[in-house]
């Protein structure tokens, strides 16, 4: 009875822990937004938002966290309820740890929430904590809520080129874009293409990367809509036979954060909203600062400046003039009056869609040519003549 009685003893000291009690529930880990609301993209039928979380550990122990719990709210109504297990830790292409050391911080970046339900005034993580003690554990509760805004009227474009270009990257919320910073949340990569072939490119570029045998580089840039130029950048040269990104220092990126960007040019475009072009061709801008200039103006010539290892053309909307500013936010837009192609593979064959949009969003990979002043050819032609010139190029341009 009496060594009975030691052992029972001895395991519950071990399932009790020998380092005494856990902390409280309230300090085991602080959880917070990176901002207090994020921000509703919808396009059609689709929606997301992008949620970044801080987690500091306050207790003098490892904590896990075993699984979240995401939840949509409109008042105290719950309107869905997400539970995605351990892939929550991997998914988005983005690695979120679920172990935090003692005293330490962790961030986890690009929580993508996408098909919000309709009327969702916040999203709320409930994480289910755990600590050891002794050979067993004690589990906590973690909770923060964010504030879900729905996205200003998005502002009208029209298309900052001419001829056939597809959309290389946009912004929904597994995109670089989203997670990027500097007002980008919004933004739209392109590169032209040769009607004839498809391609951005000649054919030995993969062996030369050299700008000039792209269909990009040099191609004219025109003002996508009526503003006034308030910064211009026109002295950054152009990358030239790069097969990775380009690596700034520290120092670099601290003395030239907007060194990303290349040259480019802002509009200020009224109503505490800004337009920026970026990776424009070195020397090439045709604006300076005090300028107005009206939609289809001349503005640059593609280039390749910046983060950027091909030509391409980035075009996004603001709501501060500096895309360093820290309180920067990217605004979404829409293109008027454009043809999209766009195109899916199936199993046995292949979707394709060609379509006029008087406004629009167009998604990634899309192929998109301003209607009205690249296609029509003439003082108003039916649009059907348009969208008939493009599905007549599909041969090439897919």
């Amino acid at each position: 009875m009496c060594a009975r009685g030691v052992g029972t003893g001895l395991l519950t000291a071990l399932l009790a822990g020998a380092a005494g009690p856990p902390p409280t529930d309230a300090s085991w880990i602080e959880i917070s937004p990176s901002r207090p609301e994020v921000v509703v993209f919808r396009s059609g039928s689709y929606s997301d938002a992008l949620v970044r979380l801080a987690l500091v550990n306050h207790s003098d122990r490892l904590v896990r966290v075993k699984d979240v719990r995401i939840t949509y709210l409109k008042g105290d109504q719950v309107l869905d309820t997400e539970a995605p297990g351990p892939r929550f830790f991997t998914r988005d292409r983005v690695e979120r740890p679920d172990r935090i050391e003692r005293g330490a911080e962790t961030d986890w970046p690009g929580i993508c929430l996408s098909h919000l339900p309709e009327g969702a005034e916040r999203v709320r993580f409930d994480l289910d904590l755990a600590i050891r003690r002794g050979l067993g554990q004690v589990h906590s509760h973690g909770r923060v809520d964010v504030a879900l805004r729905h996205a200003p009227p998005p502002r009208i474009l029209t298309l900052p080129f001419r001829g056939f270009w597809r959309v290389t990257q946009g912004h929904t919320c597994r995109t670089n874009h989203r997670l990027g910073g500097y007002g980008v949340d919004f933004a739209w990569d392109f590169v032209a293409l040769d009607p004839r072939s498809g391609s951005s490119v000649d054919e030995v570029y993969s062996i030369t990367r050299r700008n000039r045998d792209t269909v990009t580089f040099g191609r004219p840039v025109l003002s996508p809509a009526e503003g006034k130029v308030v910064r211009v950048v026109d002295d950054v040269p152009d990358n030239e036979g790069l097969h990775e990104y380009p690596r700034k220092s520290l120092l670099e990126d601290l003395g030239r954060p907007l060194w990303i960007f290349g040259n480019f040019v802002v509009l200020d475009l009224g109503e505490g909203q800004y337009l920026l072009l970026a990776h424009l061709k070195e020397a090439s801008i045709l604006v300076q600062p005090g300028d107005r200039v009206r939609v289809g103006d001349p503005i640059a010539a593609a280039g390749n400046s910046g983060n950027s290892i091909e030509p391409h053309l980035h075009v996004q909307v603001m709501d501060r003039a500096d895309p360093a500013d820290p309180g920067v936010t990217g605004l979404p837009g829409l293109f008027h009056d454009y043809v999209e192609i766009t195109s899916q593979v199936r199993e046995d064959h292949r979707d394709t869609s060609v379509r006029h949009a008087e406004t629009g969003d167009p998604p990634e990979g899309a192929v998109v040519a301003a209607a009205a002043a690249e296609l029509r050819g003439g003082a108003e032609p039916p649009v059907g003549s348009a969208t008939e010139k493009a599905g007549k190029l599909l041969p090439g341009l897919l």
